[in-house]
């Protein structure tokens, strides 16, 4: 699975994210860009949640194999 981890990787190291704020998902369906917070203690808390969401993909196992691998085969 690929995921694009640019903003909240540039956001963790404090780089300025309003650059993305033209990304397609952040013109559909009443979604807008909103900058955040780049305090210290902020950034750590997106890095700890960030850091959790990988490790739960990193170890995802489909309940069912041979659907998945059909639908998803690449």
């Amino acid at each position: 699975m690929r995921i694009r981890a640019e903003i909240v990787n540039d956001n963790i190291h404090a780089k300025d994210i309003s650059r993305y704020k033209d990304e397609w998902f952040f013109k559909s369906d009443g979604h807008t860009f909103v900058e955040p917070s780049y305090e210290k203690q902020h950034r750590e808390s997106v890095e700890r949640i960030f850091n959790h969401i990988k490790s739960g993909l990193e170890n995802f196992i489909p309940c069912n194999v041979e659907i998945w691998e059909k639908l998803f085969f690449n």
